[in-house]
C-alpha cells in the first residue's frame, strides 16, 4: 500500500478525519470521530486499519491535546511496530492555524482537514514543537507557576493603589511593599493599629527611612475608615494565599525534574539566568542535550540534533550549504530566551528546540567563525571568526539578540591570527580569549577585551611557555586563568614540544604549570580544564598513554593542582574511547564526564570507532553549586545539590546563614551580615558539602 497520511480537523466534540495517499491524485477517504476517549480509540483502531504512516491537525484552542495524547497512547506505538514501517511511520504533526487558512469564508470540516495533508505534503505547514508527556507535565506546572507570578505582580500593584486612595504613603520610602519591614507595618494597619508611631517602630533598622518620615507616611492611620482596613487585610491574605501556592508549585517543579539536577545546574550558571529561569526553559525545551555535528544529517555535510537522556537521537535540522553554510562545527550555546545559538562555516544561527533555524547574521568578509558566541551578562552574544576583518587575520565580534553585529576587534597577526576558542567572561565582566597563532613569536596570544571593544594583548607565546592554543580559558576560584597549549613547552616532542598547561594572571602574568613530554603521562592536550571542587584540574590529552590499540596513543585523563603537581588518572585503551577533544564537566554528584573523538564499539565511521561518551570517578565526592558566585549581604543566593531534605545548617566562609530548603536538590539562602569571601557549606543530614567555588563578598 503507498504510503498514507491523515488530516484531522479539530472541534470541542467532533473530529473530522480524512485519510489519503500522500502521492498522486488526491481519494480522500472520510470519517467523523467524537472526542472522548473511547472515540479516539475507535479513530486509533481505523488509522491502523488503513495503515496511516503520519497524523497532521490543527492547532485549535487547547482541544487538540486529548487528540494528541490519545493518538500518542493508541496510535503511534501500533504504528511504529508494524511489519514495513518506515523512519517517519507514527509521526505526529501539530500545523500552526494560519498556515491552513483557505479562501476567505466559513470554516469547513472535512475540506479543512483534507487541506491540511495536502499543504503538508507540499510543506508549507507552519508545525509546532509539541514535546513528550513528560515534558508537557514540566510546562503545565511552570506555566501555571507563571500565571500566578503574575497575579501576585497584579495584586502588589492594587495594594499600592489602595493605599494611595487612603492616603498611607508607604510606597515611597519602602521600595518593597512586599518586604519584610512593610508587610509588619501594613499587617498591624490592617488589624486596626491607630498609632503611627507604632507602627513606624515596626520597621527594620536597616531600612533607610528615618523613624520621623515613616510616621509622616502612615500618619492618615489614625484616621482611616475601617472598611478600607479589611480591605487590606483581604488583600494581604490573598497575597499570602499566592505565595503558598507558587511555593508548593515549586515544590513540585523541583520534584519533577528531580532526574535532571545536572541539566538545571549547567543552566542556572549561564549568566543572567537562576534556578527559576533554568527549570522554565527545561519545561519549555525539555532536559534533551542538543549540539551540533560538522557532517552527517540530510546532505552530510552538518546538522543541529537533540539527543535524550536513554540515548534516542533525532535530527532536527539539516544545512544545505546554501544560505545557512555547512559544516557547523561550533556547538550550541543556550541562550536565556531558551533557543539556541551556534555558527556554521559563514553565518551566526538562532535554532529553536523544534528544529526552525534563522540566520543572525551572514558573514561577507571571509570571516568563518568556528565556536558558538556566548552571551555576556548584557543580553548580547560575543564570539570571534578565524579569519576576516580589515587584515583577514580574524575578529572579535559583538551581536544583538536583533541580529546587529559589531566587529569590536580585527586581529593583525602581532596582537593575534586565527581564534579559534570561544570566549569567557570574567569575573571583572570583562571578555577573555585565546588566538590560536599571531603574536611576535606566532606561536598564539592571551587577550583581553572589554564589551565596549577595548583591546590589551595580555601575553604572546613563545614555544617554551606552550603554542598553538585551541582550548578556551577558564577562570579558577583564585581569579586567575588557567588553559592549556596543543604544542611548545619544555618536554619532548622536540621540536615543537608536546603541549603546555598554564596559569595567566587577569594582567597578564603567565606561569607554566606542566610541560608534557612522557607518552606515558600523555601530549598533545586539546581539550580545555575543568576545577573540581577539591580545587585540583581536570583535563585530557588527546595522544599517547598507552600505544597498545592506537598508533599515537589514545590519550589520559589527568589531575594538575594549582602548583603544577601532574598525574595520570586514567588511560584510554580504545574500546574505552581514543583521542579526547572536550573539555571535562563535572556533575554535582562529584564524577567528570566527557567524550572522546575515537574509540568505542560504533562501526559507522570511515576513520574508525566513532567515540564514546564516558563518567570518571575519581572518588571527589558530592559538592554544591552557587548560581551565582558574588553579591553583598543580604541578597538571596541559590544552591544546587543533593540531599537537601533535613539540612540543619549553612554558613559562608564560617559564619551562619538564613536558609529555605525548596527541594531535595534546591535551596536559597542569604547572604549574613559579617560573612567574608571563602568557600559555602552546607550541613546535611548525612554529610557536609562545600561550594566548588568561593562565594565573594562586595
Amino acid at each position: 500500500m503507498a504510503y498514507r497520511i491523515a488530516g484531522i480537523d479539530v472541534h470541542k466534540r467532533m473530529l473530522a478525519v480524512v485519510v489519503a495517499e500522500g502521492e498522486g491524485e488526491y481519494q480522500f477517504e472520510r470519517r467523523r470521530y467524537g472526542s472522548n476517549p473511547a472515540h479516539l480509540r475507535l479513530l486509533s483502531e481505523w488509522l491502523i486499519e488503513q495503515q496511516v504512516e503520519e497524523v497532521v491537525m490543527e492547532s485549535t484552542a487547547q482541544y487538540w491535546k486529548p487528540v494528541w495524547e490519545g493518538l500518542e497512547r493508541y496510535w503511534k506505538p501500533s504504528c511504529q511496530k508494524r511489519e514495513g514501517a518506515g523512519p517517519m511511520s507514527g509521526a505526529l504533526h501539530l500545523a500552526q492555524a494560519q498556515s491552513n487558512r483557505g479562501p476567505q469564508g466559513g470554516k469547513k470540516d472535512f475540506p479543512d482537514a483534507e487541506r491540511l495533508v495536502k499543504r503538508l505534503v507540499a510543506q508549507e505547514l507552519i508545525l509546532s514543537f509539541v514535546p513528550d508527556a513528560e515534558q508537557r507535565l514540566w510546562r503545565t506546572v511552570m506555566r501555571r507557576k507563571y500565571q500566578l507570578t503574575r497575579d501576585r505582580v497584579q495584586l502588589q500593584n492594587r495594594l499600592e493603589s489602595l493605599l494611595e486612595e487612603t492616603h498611607i504613603k508607604l510606597s515611597s520610602l519602602v521600595s518593597d511593599l512586599l518586604g519584610a519591614s512593610a508587610r509588619r507595618m501594613l499587617k498591624a494597619l490592617a488589624d486596626g493599629e491607630t498609632n503611627p508611631t507604632a507602627l513606624a517602630a515596626l520597621a527594620d533598622k536597616k531600612l533607610r527611612a528615618t523613624q520621623a518620615q515613616l510616621c509622616d507616611a502612615l500618619a492618615a492611620c489614625t484616621e482611616l475608615n475601617p472598611v478600607y482596613r479589611r480591605l487590606l487585610k483581604m488583600v494581604l491574605e490573598e497575597l499570602q494565599f499566592l505565595e503558598q501556592q507558587i511555593v508548593k508549585l515549586e515544590q513540585e517543579m523541583a520534584s519533577l525534574l528531580s532526574q535532571h539536577q545536572g541539566a538545571v545546574q549547567r543552566l542556572a550558571e549561564v549568566p543572567g539566568l537562576g534556578v527559576d529561569s533554568a527549570q522554565q526553559i527545561i519545561a519549555e525545551v525539555g532536559a534533551n542535550l542538543f549540539s551540533t555535528t560538522p557532517r552527517g544529517g540530510a546532505y552530510g555535510i552538518g546538522a543541529v540534533f537533540k539527543i535524550t537522556l536513554k540515548g534516542s537521537l533525532t535530527v532536527l535540522y539539516s544545512f544545505t550549504d546554501g544560505n545557512d553554510g555547512y559544516l557547523p562545527n561550533s556547538g550550541l550555546t543556550l541562550g536565556t530566551d531558551g533557543n539556541f545559538y551556534g555558527s556554521s562555516d559563514k553565518i551566526i544561527f538562532k535554532v529553536t528546540p523544534g528544529g526552525v533555524l534563522t540566520i543572525m547574521h551572514t558573514f561577507t568578509g571571509g570571516e568563518e567563525p568556528n565556536a558558538s558566541p556566548i552571551q555576556g551578562t548584557d543580553g548580547n552574544f560575543y564570539g570571534t571568526t578565524q579569519f576576516g576583518g580589515e587584515y583577514s587575520d580574524g575578529t572579535v565580534y559583538k551581536l544583538t539578540p536583533s541580529g546587529q553585529l559589531t566587529t569590536l576587534h580585527s586581529f593583525d597577526g602581532n596582537d593575534g591570527l586565527t581564534p579559534y576558542a570561544p570566549l569567557v567572561q570574567g569575573t571583572d565582566g570583562n571578555l577573555y580569549g585565546t588566538a590560536t597563532f599571531g603574536g611576535p613569536g606566532g606561536s598564539g596570544v592571551v587577550f583581553k577585551i572589554t564589551t565596549a571593544g577595548k583591546f590589551t594583548l595580555l601575553y604572546a607565546f613563545d614555544g617554551t611557555h606552550g603554542s598553538l592554543l585551541y582550548a578556551p580559558l577558564i577562570q579558577g576560584n583564585d581569579r586567575n586563568f588557567y588553559g592549556t597549549a596543543l604544542e611548545g613547552g619544555s618536554g619532548g616532542c622536540s621540536p615543537p614540544g608536546c603541549g603546555t598547561v598554564f596559569k595567566i594572571t587577569p594582567n597578564g602574568r603567565i606561569t607554566v604549570l606542566y610541560s608534557f613530554g612522557s607518552a606515558k603521562e600523555g601530549i598533545y592536550p586539546y581539550a580545555g580544564l575543568v576545577q573540581g571542587n577539591d580545587g585540583n584540574f581536570y583535563g585530557s590529552t588527546s595522544q599517547s598513554g598507552s600505544f597498545e590499540n592506537c598508533s599515537v596513543g589514545c590519550g589520559t585523563i589527568f589531575r594538575i593542582t594549582p602548583k603544577g603537581n601532574y598525574s595520570v588518572l586514567y588511560t584510554f585503551d580504545n574500546t574505552t574511547g581514543a583521542s579526547p577533544q572536550v573539555t571535562l564537566f563535572q556533575h554535582t554528584n562529584g564524577i567528570l564526564y566527557g567524550d572522546t573523538f575515537q574509540g568505542g564499539t560504533g562501526k559507522m565511521c570511515v576513520s574508525g570507532n566513532c567515540g564514546v561518551f564516558y563518567g570518571l570517578n575519581v572518588g571527589l565526592g558530592p559538592f554544591v553549586t552557587l548560581v551565582s558566585t558574588t553579591g553583598k549581604v543580604g541578597k538571596t543566593i541559590e544552591i544546587l545539590g543533593q540531599g537537601f531534605k533535613g539540612t540543619t545548617g549553612i554558613s559562608f566562609n564560617g559564619t551562619p546563614a538564613t536558609f529555605k530548603v525548596v527541594s531535595s536538590t534546591y535551596l536559597t539562602v542569604k547572604v549574613p551580615g559579617g560573612a567574608t569571601t571563602g568557600f559555602v557549606t552546607v550541613t546535611t543530614p548525612k554529610r557536609k558539602l562545600k561550594s566548588n567555588k568561593k562565594f565573594r563578598v562586595n
